[in-house]
């Protein structure tokens, strides 16, 4: 019969091995705590006569991520007076830009110095991974929970990770992490009054906003400056005629990026080509809302698309045209190449045409004179492309 000591020795071997040691588990939360702690804020946004109570995640040099609806109101306005309050220091907030459909808003937040966090491979998420969440329940800020993730679910053709990890008011916008630290997404709505029905957007929407906001800051649009387009007032629709800031274009990319998710789901390709679709619009001179419009009439999003007379491409570019303006071995399937083609052609029309829309547009289609084309386009701009600037605070 085994003696005393050995079956120590083996009750020992047993609970370190399935990871069942509590003396484990609490040093693993110490150190996932100290890890992630530091890149985690609270953020506060005035209502009226109340204010509103969030938490916040540092993903950048003076950027913090948080839902939706701790910064805006229901109408989509952005609420007044954004603070954020990281280690007993308070700074003042400003929307930058958001996804509602993911309850996930970035701020920008002058002066604030923190780490911030590393995204987890969320290719990796497993049911029963543990996971941590980090965040400012009812006020009490660098508020550590644990859990297990319940399910990884589709909720209204979003994905978001259902946890046991307790998730109270206050803890919006916090941070999910994994066993290692790793964010996994952002702590963000409860269901019913049900323990352990908590739910976190995944990170990779973080990634999304961070990147696009990153990729507009540092981008020199790779060409002619604004300085130098030719704006028509009967085309364009700003209300001013000042170059867009890089606030106003991100706000436009995030926006259409919205609206086109249905029609081009990848949203990697669907930012890559919102973002080449503002440029040379802007180049040319003409609205990129009309542009997409145009797009959406002749070619219905669909890159490789071709028509009868052999037109190709998102703007249903002529081969011709290659020969009277461009180099022979020009690939009008090429995302730039074809817009460039196509927005160079809609301004040249408009030039013809001395700003009159209507006639740009018959004349781009080979319809002069006839009014389906153009008044298809301009519905189709009107009521599915429409777009003013949100006011930054």
């Amino acid at each position: 019969m085994p003696t005393t000591n050995f079956m120590a020795l083996i009750s020992l071997l047993v609970t370190v091995a399935i990871g069942l040691s509590p003396d484990a588990l609490a040093l693993q939360a110490e150190e996932i705590f100290r890890t992630a702690s530091p890149s985690i804020t609270m953020v506060f946004a005035e209502e009226l006569k109340n204010t509103i109570q969030g938490s916040g995640v540092v993903v950048g040099p003076e950027r913090v991520i948080t839902n939706c609806h701790v910064v805006l109101s229901k109408t989509g306005s952005v609420r007044k007076q954004l603070r954020v309050k990281f280690q007993g220091q308070l700074f003042q907030a400003k929307y930058l830009t958001g996804d509602p459909q993911y309850d996930t808003c970035l701020l920008r937040v002058s002066g604030l110095s923190a780490n911030p966090v590393v995204i987890a491979n969320l290719n990796l998420l497993r049911v029963g991974q543990r996971v941590y969440a980090i965040g400012a329940p009812s006020g009490l800020d660098l508020t550590l929970t644990d859990g297990l993730i319940s399910s990884l679910r589709t909720i209204d053709r979003t994905q978001v990770v259902q946890t046991s990890a307790p998730i109270s008011p206050g803890s919006s916008g916090g941070g999910l992490f994994s066993d290692n630290g790793e964010l996994i997404g952002i702590t963000s709505f409860t269901i019913g009054t049900g323990r352990g029905l908590n739910f976190a957007y995944l990170a990779d929407h973080v990634i999304s906003l961070v990147a696009l906001a990153n990729r507009m800051k540092d981008s020199t649009d790779n060409g002619p400056s604004n300085e130098n387009f030719k704006e028509d007032p009967r085309v364009a629709v700003t209300d001013s005629a000042a170059p867009p800031s890089p606030d106003e274009k991100l706000n436009w990319l995030t926006e259409m990026s919205q609206r086109l998710d249905r029609r081009m789901p990848d949203r990697t390709a669907r930012q890559e080509f919102l973002m080449t679709v503002y440029y040379e619009a802007k180049r040319a001179g003409v609205d990129p809302q009309l542009v997409l419009a145009l797009i959406q009439t002749l070619s219905g999003f669909h890159k490789y698309a071709v028509s009868r007379e052999g037109a190709r491409g998102f703007m249903q570019v002529m081969p011709f045209w290659v020969e009277l303006i461009g180099q022979k071995n020009n690939n009008l399937f090429h995302l730039r190449t074809n817009l460039r083609y196509g927005c160079t052609i809609l301004r040249h029309y408009l030039d013809i045409e001395h700003g009159n829309l209507f006639r740009a547009l018959g004349r781009y289609n080979g319809t002069v004179g006839q009014p389906e084309f153009p008044n298809t386009v301009r519905k189709v701009w009107a009521n599915e492309w429409n777009w003013r600037p949100r006011a930054i605070q």
